[in-house]
């Protein structure tokens, strides 16, 4: 695995979210429309929902947090076709749903900011499901760990330090990158 530094700006004013989707409640057609570019899908509650091919397709599960909200903007303005369902849709604790949700989109791209602060089986377990579910399709996996997974010391961290968490979640972090790494070799974290 890679480590690789991370820079996130202050939120921009005025941000627009990077898609809008809404289903009829008796399963029938739902469109999914980028607000920007006119992208349209169609399908229903038992098939993934379609876009037409554009570019290249990126999966990010988190898309609704802080640093999500920044891709899945970015990435739709840079020409990437982006997939960001929510938890509630995909749950990454359930390794089924992951790998199917994966498997029908297919992306060159899997983005991982997903994860619950006090979940040890959501951050550990779900990563080790997104990391499977992006090996099985061949697709690239960025994992987006935390600092915390080392213990604190004046000096600045570098990508090749050991981790040595301090905390709970600094632990299970630390476990989800090992979980990461073992099931995706090539994975960025």
């Amino acid at each position: 695995p890679h480590r690789v530094r991370v820079q996130v700006d202050a939120h921009p004013a005025g941000f627009e979210r990077g898609a809008e989707m809404r289903m009829s409640s008796d399963g029938g057609v739902g469109r999914t429309r980028h607000p920007r570019e006119g992208i349209r899908a169609t399908g229903c509650h038992d098939e993934p929902m379609r876009w037409r091919r554009r570019g290249h397709l990126v999966f990010v599960t988190g898309g609704a947090g802080f640093v999500g909200r920044h891709l899945v903007e970015r990435a739709a303005v840079a020409d990437w076709q982006v997939v960001a369902p929510p938890s509630a849709t995909v749950d990454i604790t359930r390794a089924d749903v992951v790998a199917r949700a994966i498997e029908n989109w297919r992306p060159q791209a899997v983005v991982h900011l997903a994860y619950r602060k006090d979940d040890p089986v959501n951050i550990v377990g779900g990563s080790r499901n997104v990391a499977r579910a992006a090996a099985a399709v061949g697709a690239r996996l960025i994992h987006l760990s935390t600092d915390v997974v080392f213990g604190g010391r004046p000096a600045p961290y570098t990508e090749d330090d050991t981790p040595s968490p301090i905390t709970d979640y600094g632990r299970w972090k630390a476990e989800a990158e090992a979980a990461v790494a073992d099931v995706h070799p090539g994975a960025v974290l």
